[in-house]
């Protein structure tokens, strides 16, 4: 077992919520349409060599193909997959049938094909039964490996495989084999002892973890625990379920609740992970509830109706393209309850971007606006320091007049499309307060907006007028809206900004602390920052400020007791910055603030730290509200579930302290213990419920999690839920097990119970 090697780890992720609309997966939305699926988006890492190429695509295609015949037949004619979008990375090499990606991201894909660490599919689901997966993950070595027809009694068809994942992703079903943590075999109602699958009459034989005879006890017939069922390939009289056995060659559909059809009846009374978390129903009771089905949706369409499944492929950019849209309107000079105007604080949130989190690589421009619009930088290419100190020199010093918002997006998408290149791919962010007083209009820009293929994630200041109009912006052109409380520990514009680093590159810096901190007159503040050992390199303790000069006195102290104090402190900038000479030192990192003035003086403090290599992920955590607003009426609050995932790469951590904060309400502690509604135990997904919420769906909701290495480890491949059950031991090779001949008297017969 792996394990955390920190004392403990902190991060921050900062959630501004302007509307319930908003709280869903980011994932691209999968469109049924007539009986087809439509707008799936699969995506290659960048990771994936440009030589594999060719065997990928035709890979995908064909496994796919596969898929949808093989979903038409289990849905008894009802669905199947139409069209699908294939994300190429952008380092192969471009081909004339390459198509110039639009609002498709790696991190918005349905289905990502990466890591060389596994060997079969799986669906990441934190849900409870019947809601969706947040996506499916096809492993690079799954891809490259050839699919013998030993390779397929073992582990089932690349098609089916990938239905069985689907059942996952789309309908929220769960696994009808023993996963880890459940027991292999049960009691039945009759006394008997039975194996966990489904369907309830299928046939196999026990064997041992290493194909040999497995010899039971014979006065309780009990097996013994190293022990498993392996289900009979040759078993004619077994249809279902793709849950549960999908290598079957037989099977071909979910199991169902009629008796009338034993070859697919449901076993509701083994002790599978579905049978718990859906309450005994079977696969397809859970899907009928689905909205695909639910009502008479997608009725069955006859066999001969044409059913073809069209492919798609999109490669982005070769750099990733913002710009940002910047109000300099009259009542930006506002000034906000932190202290400072609406102007000094996107300016300072601006600085922080450009100096601090924008990837080496990306071309950024700047546009401002009032009611007259003006380019105060062309796309600029970040390849040294001296690129993010010209572009902070030109952000804007002064706000006047009136606030021409559309005429401020139609100039924001003349800076992308000045580089000659595709606009699909490039990104707005807009910060704004007010509402529009001159045309043209929000209204009247978003539909171009969507044609180019333009993402805009939208900043409003909290209580501005004609928020709404950002909000739907933002969500028209697949973007996201954030609110801006105007609080000094509020985040909302630092978080509009990051968005943009959708693709999530190696060399980006983690963001580890981002709070803003109070000292009072002639005190001292002691804070505590930890580091694990994943990160640590170019780790840096950035203060910003607000007055002509920084009044602090400040000392980093390391784990090892090293004392940093040397700085350099930009006035222009408003940032103090200690970057301490040292590339990984994991553990408690220790800031001391010391005020001599006579008053308080107000800090925002932002930690970041870049990935120890390029080769071991950092762990990092995914924060988000569920899709489903639990109470929402006339009453003036509402509650939400809030999950995040704690994770090394797509591995999870388990153990972790992970907790929640909304708006200036108390810390509370998220649970991964498979209670109420935590779905499942020890899975690396925390979740817990807000209460008693602004029913504007206004406010700010913080998550930070800590782990050391006495309770928290990160889970190993084994330990995760994939599409094809294996009791083998890891080291043994990928083939299929040796047929055992029919059990003696010493083992229970031939059957599924005995």
């Amino acid at each position: 077992m792996s394990r955390v090697a920190i004392a403990v780890v902190t991060f921050v992720v900062f959630m501004s919520v302007v509307d319930q609309s908003l709280a869903v997966s980011t994932r691209a939305n999968i469109r049924l349409v007539n009986n087809g699926y439509e707008d799936i988006l699969i995506a290659i890492a960048e990771t994936v060599p440009v030589s594999e190429s060719g065997t990928i695509l035709r890979r995908l295609k064909s496994y796919f193909t596969d898929a949808s015949d093989d979903l038409f037949k289990a849905t008894k004619n009802r669905v199947y997959f139409r069209k699908i979008t294939i994300l190429v990375p952008k380092g192969w090499t471009n081909r004339d049938n390459y198509d110039a990606a639009t609002s498709e991201t790696f991190n918005s894909a349905n289905i990502v094909v990466d890591g060389l660490e596994v060997d079969s599919p799986m669906t990441k689901t934190s849900g409870e039964c019947g809601q969706p997966g947040d996506f499916m993950q096809i492993p690079v070595g799954y891809m490259l490996t050839e699919k013998t027809v030993d390779f397929t009694r073992e582990f089932g068809s690349p098609g089916r495989t990938i239905v069985h994942e689907w059942g996952h992703l789309r309908w929220g079903l769960r696994d009808e084999y023993p996963v880890d943590g459940y027991p292999q075999f049960y009691r039945d109602s009759d006394g008997k002892w039975a194996a966990v699958r489904c369907g309830k009459f299928m046939n196999g034989r026990l064997i041992g973890p290493r194909g040999e005879k497995c010899l039971i006890n014979r006065n309780t017939i009990q097996p013994p625990s190293n022990c498993h069922f392996e289900a009979d390939t040759f078993d004619a009289g077994v249809e279902a379920s793709i849950m549960s056995y999908h290598n079957v060659p037989g099977v071909w559909t979910f199991c169902d609740n009629d008796r009338n059809s034993p070859g697919t009846l449901h076993n509701d009374e083994a002790p599978s992970i579905h049978n718990q978390l859906c309450k005994g129903r079977s696969a397809w009771e859970v899907m009928r509830d689905h909205e695909d089905f639910k009502d008479g949706n997608s009725p069955v369409i006859e066999s001969s109706r044409k059913t073809n499944t069209t492919f798609r492929i999109v490669q982005a950019a070769t750099n990733t393209r913002i710009v940002l849209v910047l109000d300099v309107s009259g009542s930006m000079n506002e000034v906000l309850t932190s202290g400072v105007t609406k102007l000094a604080r996107m300016r300072q949130t601006a600085t922080d971007f450009l100096l601090k989190a924008v990837p080496t690589g990306y071309s950024i421009g700047l546009v401002i606006f009032n009611d007259i619009v003006s380019i105060s930088a062309n796309l600029t290419e970040i390849t040294s320091q001296s690129d993010r100190e010209q572009l902070v020199g030109k952000l804007p010093t002064r706000a006047s007049n009136g606030t021409a918002i559309g005429a401020g997006l139609n100039k924001g998408i003349e800076v992308l499309e000045a580089t000659g290149t595709s606009m699909g791919g490039g990104t707005l962010v807009l910060v704004s307060d007010g509402k529009e007083t001159k045309s043209p209009n929000i209204v009247d820009v978003t539909p171009i907006l969507i044609q180019k293929g333009v993402i805009v994630h939208t900043a409003v200041f909290r209580n501005s007028t004609g928020s709404e109009l950002l909000i739907k912006l933002a969500a028209a052109t697949k973007g996201t809206a954030f609110d801006e409380s105007g609080l000094m520990d509020s985040t909302g514009l630092w978080d509009a900004f990051r968005k943009t680093e959708t693709e999530g590159p190696r060399d980006a810096s983690i963001e580890l602390l981002h709070e803003a901190q109070k000292v009072n007159a002639r005190s001292v503040l002691r804070k505590h920052v930890s580091v694990d050992s994943s990160v640590g390199r170019d780790t840096e303790f950035v203060f910003s400020y607000t007055g002509r000069s920084f009044p602090l006195l400040v000392v980093v102290t390391s784990p090892n007791g090293r004392n940093y104090s040397s700085h350099q402190t930009n006035d222009a900038t408003k940032q103090m910055t200690i970057s301490p000479n040292t590339t990984n030192e994991p553990g408690r990192w220790t800031v001391v603030v010391r005020n001599p003035t006579s008053s308080a003086v107000s800090t925002l403090l932002l930690v970041t730290s870049k990935a120890e290599s390029d080769v071991r992920h950092p762990i990092t955590i995914d924060a988000s509200l569920s899709h489903q607003i639990l109470d929402y009426d006339a009453s003036s609050t509402f509650k939400v579930i809030v999950k995040t995932e704690v994770k090394r790469g797509y591995d999870g951590v388990v153990g972790a302290k992970v907790e929640v904060q909304a708006g200036s309400m108390p810390w509370k502690q998220m649970k991964d213990d498979g209670i109420g509604i935590d779905a499942v135990k020890g899975d690396g997904f925390y979740t817990t419920i807000l209460f008693n919420l602004p029913r504007d769906g206004k406010f700010p909701v913080r998550v930070r999690a800590t782990a050391d290495q006495g309770t928290s480890r990160v889970l190993q491949e084994e330990e995760h839920a994939r599409s094809v059950f294996l009791q083998r031991p890891v080291e043994m090779p990928l083939v299929r097990r040796t047929r055992m001949s029919r059990p003696s008297s010493a083992r229970p017969p031939r059957g599924s119970s005995w």
